[in-house]
């Protein structure tokens, strides 16, 4: 019932006279509304579920329940906030030290959450958000039908998202954001960021497309990203100087590649695609040692022009370097017991003239 309602209580929690609640199960959903006015505790506990509508609650310590809904008013805390079983939020706020949730049925729906640590599970159903944002050093989700977090208000440092099942992992965010893996098993993966924007960890869409969208700089890790279907990856200066840095391969397995920078692009790794690679650059663009790029068509321009693109991978590596593996893996004629010495092989064959076979000519290999 009512927590502002006498009779549900043999002393009314009023302002801040009480420590700690704790509601056993089986007491039926506990209702914060508006004429609870503000209440202050040091601990929470709830074995049967909290509903708030209004009002405001304010917890010292930590906060636990089996099932949480909110439509209203505010609650926080600098402890622990930890919901096992059902979570709805369609308003309100909520603020606390650290934030776990896990829906164990269904979907989780979440509005406004401030917290340093987030982690956000729903393990049969997917993560959703309609308004409000989240706001926190470190996000962490998973989900089974999908994470859909597209709120304006979203202001997140860090990023990590699973989704085991058939959905999409859907991300709108402001300021800097480090991506620190992203895998959909089911579907495609898509991140819109008003910031600069850098991955850590492989982002992988099994069987969907990738798209990442970073207003400002956009640096791909060593890890790389891979994807069934398309990739984009595109950089613009909203907020700074939107170039792209690939440090990683970046493999489509039956899509194509776009890369679009509005600055500079530094291409450090390879590009794969069946369906061809498209690769703009308004400012400069710069290839290191291991940059490819294939499949057919290939494009790459600067300022609006046709530029050279990095070597196929068909290419396979120059000439001097198979020369180079091959001498570093020719058995020692010195050391190696079977080889014959050079006088011996002279005074077997006297009339073949070795001098001819021991220049290489340019295109040939060395062989043993």
């Amino acid at each position: 019932g009512l927590w502002s309602d006498p009779k549900n209580w043999d002393v009314i929690p009023d302002g801040a006279n009480v420590l700690a609640v704790n509601v056993p199960a089986g007491q039926g959903l506990v209702t914060v509304d508006a004429s609870a006015g503000a209440i202050t505790l040091q601990s929470l506990n709830s074995s049967s579920g909290f509903v708030i509508t209004g009002g405001s609650l304010q917890v010292g310590d930590s906060f636990t329940s089996n099932g949480y809904t909110q439509s209203g008013g505010s609650v926080t805390g600098s402890g622990e906030f930890k919901v096992n079983g059902s979570f709805n939020q369609s308003a309100g706020s909520l603020a606390f030290g650290s934030v776990d949730v896990v829906q164990t049925t269904g979907d989780l729906n979440v509005r406004s959450i401030k917290s340093p640590t987030v982690v956000l599970t729903a393990t049969n159903g997917a993560i959703r958000q309609s308004d409000g944002g989240i706001q926190s050093a470190s996000l962490i989700t998973s989900s089974t039908a999908g994470t859909y977090l597209n709120a304006p208000g979203n202001q997140l440092q860090a990023f990590n998202a699973t989704n085991k099942g058939t959905g999409n992992i859907e991300w709108v965010n402001t300021g800097t954001l480090k991506l620190q893996g992203a895998l959909a098993v089911g579907g495609s993966i898509k991140v819109v960021n008003t910031g600069g924007v850098s991955t850590t960890v492989l982002v992988s869409a099994l069987d969907g497309s990738v798209s990442l969208t970073a207003n400002s700089p956009l640096t791909i890790g060593e890890p790389g990203i891979q994807a069934g279907g398309n990739i984009s990856l595109i950089a613009t200066n909203l907020t700074s100087a939107g170039s792209i840095t690939l440090n990683g391969p970046v493999e489509s397995q039956s899509g194509g590649v776009v890369v679009s920078a509005a600055s500079d692009l530094i291409q450090n790794s390879s590009i794969l695609a069946p369906l061809g690679v498209s690769a703009a650059a308004g400012g400069t663009m710069t290839f290191g040692p291991l940059a490819t790029s294939g499949y057919q068509p290939v494009s790459y321009s600067v300022g609006g022009q046709p530029v050279s693109p990095p070597r196929s991978p068909a290419s396979g590596t120059v000439a001097a370097d198979q020369i180079i593996a091959l001498m570093q893996t020719a058995p020692n004629l010195v050391n190696d017991s079977r080889a014959n010495p050079i006088d011996t092989l002279l005074k077997q064959d006297k009339e073949r003239d070795l001098s001819k076979e021991l220049i290489v000519s340019e295109g040939q290999i060395c062989r043993p």
